[in-house]
């Protein structure tokens, strides 16, 4: 990660609080949301070169 930047997990344990937090989070209000990336688990491995892609995919 490069300095001055981070990344916030929404990590949700009850079934449908994702699907919530989906419909009810305004993500375009966010002050520095650019990107959204939902997954079914934590990604532990995954490196820049591996998410080059995520703005063709979620455009």
């Amino acid at each position: 990660m490069k300095e001055g930047s981070g990344y916030v997990i929404f990590e949700c344990y009850q079934e449908g609080d994702a699907d919530k937090i989906a419909r009810d989070v305004d993500f375009r209000g966010l002050i520095f949301a650019r990107q959204l990336f939902v997954c079914g688990e934590l990604l532990k491995e995954l490196t820049t070169r591996k998410i080059v892609l995520l703005p063709l995919l979620t455009s």
